[in-house]
């Protein structure tokens, strides 16, 4: 099995680079950074501001937790009820989801 290496980025928060891709889970600029940015601000700030119904957010390919713990604590004294559903990408997924044109072979 293929193993993990552990990488600081330049804004002094941590992501992972597998041994197998030879990839980072974020970006090599910053892990806390990015997800900020992309989850954060252009995802879930965007959503809040227009829309009032309870939040479910379903986490594929949950990688490092980065983001689901990010919205966690930035959801914890904004709204009162949020649903994070964690859900591993796995080959039975992508069997299940063949069909959707977003997924790669």
């Amino acid at each position: 099995m293929a193993g993990f290496e552990l990488i600081k980025t330049d804004d002094g928060s941590w992501t992972l680079k597998s041994d197998l891709h030879g990839e980072l889970y974020h970006s090599r600029h910053g892990a806390i950074q990015e997800s900020r940015h992309v989850f954060i601000k252009n995802g879930l700030h965007t959503w809040l501001k227009n829309n009032s119904a309870p939040l479910s957010i379903l986490e594929i390919g949950f990688g490092t937790g980065l983001n689901a713990f990010l919205t966690y604590l930035e959801c914890k004294n904004l709204i009162s009820i949020l649903t994070i559903l964690l859900w591993k990408l796995t080959l039975y997924l992508l069997r299940c989801f063949r069909n959707l044109s977003i997924l790669f072979y």
